[in-house]
């Protein structure tokens, strides 16, 4: 079905610079991509002299570049000519979900041109899938949003446990909390009296591949959800670390610590640390610790660290190893916390793109008899 055919379109103005403002005064201004987060638009500025509106609930298109974005308006805002809006009645929700569900058929205007953009006749043209009656849109629509929904609690959930496991690592390593049953003293130590640096060595670039060898830690680049995985393989390791060793780049951003899951070639953007049994107090240590590195940044076009830095980095330390193990272990089970809370997440938004493939397709389609109820 034809956009046009089922939805009100609304192309947007630019109002007058002179007009804008970050005080709040007027009506907000959706101009673009930069104005919708998670699906929803963000007040970052205000006109005072609105061209083009649109209400709470409408549904907002990007029209230049990234192409087709789709998100819901927060509030009645400005329509700058970044932006259209759609209006779709009492189907505004399954528009939503069936805009989203086809965002990537927009890519046929971006091949080819240095910037891309739509008009209002390719707008109106556009194709979504639109059920023939209204109870089976409702029913899709109300499917979708109770998925998004389970998303969103996700996210929500999330971000409250990554904020307590935050606070109660700087509490704890800032001397501001002691866990119960210790009150030994904490030293102030150099990372080289407590830990072996092992300094990386990049390999020739021709051992590089994708199949064959150690996989190879060059950098920031090669860390995700701090494990230390690396892109590519290298079959003439020179500088190794070993399973459970701390990863620390020493290259900008320098400081950022991750683990190694498994043995790995050290490029020269990284070195390891093992600091035998403390492996997992050490890490959560230079964590909370990454901003200290800062002062190397300053001034410097490219930042960087050497060994003697490193082993002369200050770091607190308890003097009870049963402290420094019964502190990893609270750490890390608020992080085992989160990375389960990620997996349900990931596996939320997995069933939710199952369902607007089967439901927006029409190869699943919903009861009658509970959708005419």
């Amino acid at each position: 079905m034809a956009l046009e055919a089922v939805a009100k379109m609304t192309m947007g103005q630019s109002p007058r610079g002179s007009s804008y403002n970050e005080d709040g005064v007027g009506m907000p201004l959706i101009r673009g991509n930069a104005d919708i987060e998670a699906r929803r638009t963000k007040q970052r500025l205000w006109t005072t002299q609105p061209t083009k509106k649109c209400r709470a609930g409408d549904i907002i298109i990007t029209v230049r570049a990234p192409v087709g974005h789709t998100a819901v308006a927060s509030s009645s805002s400005c329509l700058g000519r970044g932006v259209c809006s759609l209006a779709a009645g009492s189907d505004n929700r399954f528009l939503f979900h069936a805009l989203v569900h086809t965002e990537r058929e927009w890519a046929v205007y971006e091949q080819g041109s240095t910037f891309t953009a739509v008009n209002s006749d390719e707008i109106r043209r556009f194709a979504i899938p639109w059920p023939p009656e209204p109870f089976q849109r409702c029913e899709i629509a109300l499917a979708l949003d109770h998925a998004d929904d389970l998303v969103d609690a996700l996210d929500r959930l999330i971000i409250k446990k990554q904020a307590m496991k935050q606070g109660l690592g700087e509490h704890i390593f800032a001397g501001q909390m002691r866990l119960s049953g210790f009150s030994g003293e904490w030293s102030d130590v150099a990372l080289g009296d407590v830990a072996t640096v092992e300094m990386g060595q990049s390999p020739p670039g021709s051992t590089y591949n994708q199949s064959d060898g150690l996989p190879l830690i060059q950098g920031n680049a090669d860390i995700q959800d701090r494990s230390a995985t690396g892109r590519v393989r290298t079959t003439q390791p020179i500088k190794i670390c070993a399973p459970g060793d701390v990863i620390l780049t020493v290259r900008a951003p320098v400081g950022f610590a991750a683990y190694a899951p498994h043995s790995a070639c050290l490029g020269r953007g990284v070195c390891s640390l093992n600091a035998q049994d403390d492996n997992r107090f050490l890490f959560h240590s230079l964590v909370f610790a990454e901003r200290d590195w800062a002062i190397y940044e300053q001034g410097s076009t490219f930042a960087s660290v050497n060994s003697t830095e490193i082993r002369s980095f200050r770091l607190g330390w308890p003097a009870d190893e049963d402290e420094r193990a019964s502190i990893a272990r609270l750490l890390d089970a608020a992080d085992e916390e989160i990375r389960v809370l990620k997996q349900r997440r990931a596996k939320a938004v997995g069933i939710k793109k199952g369902m607007m493939q089967e439901l927006l397709s029409g190869r699943t389609c919903l009861p009658v008899a509970k959708a005419a109820a």
